[in-house]
């Protein structure tokens, strides 16, 4: 490996023109880890970080191969993105203590970091799933890039999954969680109302209001209000005529939108219709983000529907199945997005609209809403805390795991490892049916006498 400045190992995603370019082999310079992306290119060729360390490019060359095969395959660029802020982490440390990685000492470098990693835990410096996770995400890219096994830089190192400690659900708690969860679907459907086509496409500012707390968010989009603009605030102030092309831009993205500008709140509705659909079906993740359009057919079951999709000549599978109710909602969902995304946009179900200058099929990012109802004092409920609130209701309500697993489309194992937790008025009944059944001899205390 030269020391020329020039980098190649461009990592391969895709950039927008306000991102800055990420390259694998920036990490040859000490220094560079721990700079900032857009600055790292301008420090190494005004040389800031001196000359290229010569040793470390066989492990770099290795993940970079990997990286780009991982991309050829299909993989995600968040996916790539986390494995190579990881990997900066990882470079940073080994930056600070003035070393160098190379194929040979790169076992004893991981499990140094690892180590430090955890001793900043201890320090209260780290959280210890971030630790967990920023390690476990190097292993596995040094062992698939030089194909090896994870165990093999795994060990030797506390790298250890963090224990997720079930309380017990007293019945306060549990009440607590279920009204939390419904105020929170009141005001994903809030959202879902003010958020209408028409609304979205209307004159700015866009208006939430929630009816919970009764406070309210003016969306812009992008648009700055007249009142924030110095120019037409200095103009108003002189009584003289405000700057016309500032007035005239925003009449005409007020007036005459295109719809590219008014994306943040067609994405804002696509997010608050994404966690209501989790909530109704109980999908994790992956799989309602991965669900893809169709003609959806309705067969009735009980108190709801399985969706098929029609496939010519033949019947096609259950995607998934609703409650009653949701059927309406769900079809006006349908005639928002086919509205709110060009034909042949996306098949996705849950797309996202990108601005001008972003690659499109980005996955869809529900941080929007958090952001929304965390500026006007609501709560935020999680999909994978809707998916457990549902799954722990109905196996209280059921009575059968076998049968809610399957429901929530898991073995039984899997449901009382990970979802099911501990509660108390089922275990209240639980005792009062064993003591029911035990003969009532037993029972009376010994007196004097008996």
């Amino acid at each position: 490996m030269s020391d020329s400045c020039e980098l190649s190992m461009l990592l391969p995603v895709q950039y927008t023109v306000r991102q800055a370019k990420l390259y694998v082999d920036a990490l040859l310079w000490r220094g560079a880890a721990g700079t900032n992306a857009a600055r790292v290119l301008p420090r190494i060729h005004g040389g800031e970080l001196g000359d290229a360390v010569a040793t470390r490019g066989p492990p770099l060359e290795l993940v970079f191969e990997f990286l780009s095969a991982e991309a050829a395959r299909g993989a995600r660029d968040a996916t790539i993105r986390n494995f190579f802020s990881a990997l900066r982490e990882f470079y940073r440390y080994v930056d600070d203590q003035d070393g160098d990685v190379d194929l040979v000492n790169i076992r004893a470098w991981y499990k140094e970091w690892v180590e430090h990693q955890y001793q900043r835990v201890r320090a209260r410096k780290l959280n210890e799933r971030v630790a967990y996770h920023q390690g476990k995400t190097v292993a596995s890219l040094f062992a698939r890039a030089m194909e090896v096994p994870f165990v093999s830089m795994a060990t030797g190192t506390r790298l250890k999954k963090p224990r997720k400690s079930k309380r017990t659900l007293g019945l306060e708690a549990d009440k607590a969680s279920l009204a939390t969860t419904r105020a929170f679907g009141g005001d994903l459907l809030d959202i879902v109302s003010c958020l209408s086509f028409d609304n979205c496409m209307g004159p700015l500012p866009v208006t939430v209001t929630l009816q919970s707390n009764g406070s309210s968010k003016e969306l812009w989009c992008g648009l700055q209000p007249a009142s924030r603009v110095r120019a037409e605030v200095h103009a108003e102030a002189l009584k003289v005529g405000g700057p016309k092309m500032i007035r005239a831009f925003r009449s005409r993205r007020s007036l005459h939108p295109e719809l590219t500008e008014r994306f943040k709140v067609i994405n804002l509705r696509t997010s608050a219709e994404f966690l209501i659909f989790i909530a109704q079906t109980g999908m994790n993740n992956a799989q309602a983000l991965a669900m893809t359009m169709g003609d959806f057919r309705y067969e009735s079951i009980l108190d709801g529907y399985a969706l098929r999709k029609y496939k010519h000549r033949k019947r096609g599978e259950v995607e998934f199945e609703i409650y009653g109710e949701y059927r309406p909602h769900f079809e006006r969902y349908l005639k928002f997005r086919k509205q709110a995304f060009p034909p042949g946009y996306s098949t996705l179900l849950f797309p996202v609209l990108s601005r001008p200058g972003i690659p499109l099929g980005r996955q869809l990012d529900i941080t929007n809403v958090r952001r929304l109802l965390v500026e006007l004092g609501r709560p935020f409920v999680s999909p994978q805390k809707l998916r457990g609130t549902r799954v722990n209701w109905l196996a209280r309500a059921v009575g059968d795991n076998s049968l809610v697993a399957d429901m929530a489309q898991h073995d039984v194992t899997t449901l009382e490892r990970i979802y099911l937790k501990p509660n108390h008025q089922v275990a209240a009944v639980e005792w009062t049916e064993y003591f029911g059944s035990v003969d009532r001899s037993v029972q009376l205390a010994a007196g004097p006498g008996s």
